[in-house]
C-alpha cells in the first residue's frame, strides 16, 4: 500500500524550478537503477526495462555498463532506495514526485507526453442505464481502476475525489460488500478490463484517461454508446521524472540529455512504448501557466 501526501501541484512546481545541487559520487559507478511503485516486479520490469538499458546503452561512454530495474510495492520503499542510493531514477505521478522530493530531495527534471498530449484528465463513467447521475451515486457501489502504478486510471480520480470527502475502500473482489457511505474499488489490470466490466455490469464504474477514451482497442464504440461520463477530473501531467540527491552532476546532464532524445530514434520510441510514453520534457515556466487554474487538493498524510 502507498504512503501517499497528497498536496497541491503548484506547490510541486513551485519547488521544481529552484534547483538542487548534485553531489560527486564513486566515479567507479557502473551500474545504472530506475524504479517505480507498481503491484509486481513483473509490470515493473516491463514497464521501465527497455528505457533504462536503453540509457545504459547510450551512457557506455560514462561507464555505465548496466541497467537494473528497481521497484517496490509502497513509496516507503522507494524513499529507503532514494536515501540510500540504491535507486538513481524515478518515474512516478507528479503527486508522489512532490512526496520523495520532500523526504529525500529528490531534483524533478522532466515530464512525460502521453497519448499525445503533456495534460491528461480522467474520465469517470458509468452505464447510460445505471441510474446513478452524479458521483454520489457512487456510494455504496464499486468502481474499476486500471493498477498501482496508474495516474489517470487510479491515483488522479481517487485522490481528486477524496479531495471531495468521498471514501474510499479496497475490495478484493468486484462481489464483496461495499459500506453504503463509502465507494468500493478494485483493480481491472488494464483499460479494456476497466471499460469491459462496467459494459457488462460486473462494476459499476470506472476511470478511463481522456486520451483514451475514444480509442476502440480500449473502448469501443458498441460500449462508449453504452455510458455515461459523471465527473471529469482537472488536467494534470502524467508522470515526473526525478533524480536521487547525490547521482554525479555530469551522469545527471547526460541522463537528462539521453531522456530528451529518446522519442528522436527509433531505438529510443520502441523503449518507450511499453510504458505508453511518447517524449519526455523539460519542466519550464509555461509548465507553471497551465496549472494556475488547478484545483489545489488538501494537504494531508494517509496510509494506502
Amino acid at each position: 500500500m502507498r504512503d501517499i501526501i497528497a498536496i497541491s501541484l503548484i506547490i510541486f512546481f513551485g519547488f521544481v524550478l529552484t534547483g538542487v545541487a548534485y553531489c560527486k559520487e564513486n566515479p567507479g559507478k557502473t551500474v545504472l537503477t530506475m524504479g517505480r511503485v507498481e503491484e509486481t516486479a513483473g509490470i515493473v520490469q516491463k514497464r521501465l526495462g527497455p528505457i533504462v538499458r536503453y540509457l545504459a546503452y547510450k551512457l557506455k561512454d560514462m561507464g555505465i555498463k548496466q541497467g537494473e530495474v528497481l521497484g517496490g510495492q509502497s513509496n516507503a520503499t522507494i524513499i529507503k532506495y532514494l536515501k540510500d542510493g540504491s535507486l538513481d531514477i524515478v518515474i512516478e505521478a507528479a503527486f508522489f514526485a512532490v512526496l520523495y522530493r520532500s523526504k529525500t530531495n529528490a531534483v524533478p527534471i522532466l515530464f512525460s507526453w502521453r497519448y499525445g498530449t503533456r495534460m491528461l484528465s480522467s474520465f469517470i463513467f458509468v452505464r447510460n442505464d445505471s441510474g446513478i447521475m452524479t458521483l454520489e451515486g457512487l456510494k455504496g457501489k464499486v468502481i474499476a481502476f486500471e493498477d498501482l502504478g496508474s495516474t489517470p486510471e487510479y491515483f488522479l480520480p481517487k485522490i481528486i475525489l477524496e479531495g471531495k470527502g468521498f471514501e474510499f475502500v479496497y475490495l478484493d473482489s468486484p462481489h464483496s460488500p461495499v459500506p453504503e457511505d463509502k465507494i468500493g474499488y478494485v483493480f481491472a489490470g488494464d483499460e479494456l478490463n476497466i471499460t469491459s466490466w462496467v459494459f457488462y455490469n460486473k462494476v459499476d464504474g470506472g476511470a478511463l484517461s481522456s486520451a483514451e477514451w475514444s480509442e476502440e482497442e480500449v473502448n469501443p464504440k458498441n460500449y462508449r454508446d453504452k455510458f455515461n461520463i459523471i465527473y471529469s477530473t482537472p488536467q494534470v501531467i502524467s508522470a515526473v521524472v526525478l533524480l536521487r540527491k547525490g547521482l554525479d552532476e555530469e551522469l545527471a546532464k547526460r541522463i537528462k540529455e539521453e531522456l530528451l532524445d529518446m522519442h528522436k530514434n527509433d531505438e529510443g520510441l520502441q523503449a518507450l512504448k511499453p510504458f505508453k510514453v511518447d517524449k519526455f520534457e523539460e519542466l519550464s515556466e509555461s509548465i507553471l501557466e497551465n496549472i494556475e487554474d488547478m484545483l489545489i487538493i488538501p494537504q494531508k498524510e494517509e496510509i494506502y
